[in-house]
């Protein structure tokens, strides 16, 4: 793994008030899981990728396919071709965006049976789940052990109340 370029890489960030170096650091040392690699999916890992996050642990249980192409910024034609996973083939195209990142692909069914597992030391979670019946499980599961991270999603299920959004915090 190639050490990071700080001073450089992540010179925009760093001269923020909102962020610093301190900062920095924290995104350094932090695990965001994302959980599906769909178009929010793809796009958080993306940008999470490129703010310089320590680990990205990408959670999907798909394989990449034509369809998903012109709004899943992840994948390339080849990786349809080859019916790679999104797990796999998100990773991939992530490390030649930054190679000094740590990446978890993880191509298993995001479920009760695993959920624990997925998120254990995750500062962050985020949903970008497809499925109707998986995605409450981050909430649920979050609230149900006390999750000391955050969870971020872009919409709630279909009649679900709003919840809040809480992005990375300071320890």
């Amino acid at each position: 793994m190639k050490a990071k370029p700080m001073q450089t890489g992540y010179a925009r960030q760093t001269v923020l008030r909102e962020i610093g170096q301190a900062d920095q650091r924290m995104i350094d040392g932090s695990t965001a899981v994302i959980a599906g690699l769909g178009a929010l999916g793809a796009n958080s890992a993306n940008l999470l990728a490129r703010a310089g996050v320590g680990t990205l642990r990408l959670v999907d249980r798909d394989i990449v396919d034509w369809t998903n192409l012109q709004r899943q910024s992840l994948f390339e034609e080849e990786d349809a071709v080859q019916s790679l996973p999104k797990a796999e083939a998100a990773a991939r195209y992530l490390k030649r965006v930054s190679s000094a990142i740590r990446y978890e692909p993880i191509t298993e069914d995001f479920n009760p049976g695993n959920i624990e597992r997925i998120v254990t030391g995750a500062t962050v979670v985020v949903d970008g789940l497809d499925n109707f019946n998986t995605r409450a499980l981050p909430t649920r599961h979050a609230s149900s052990m006390e999750f000391p991270g955050s969870m971020a999603r872009a919409s709630e299920p279909m009649g679900a109340p709003p919840r809040s959004f809480r992005g990375f915090r300071r320890a």
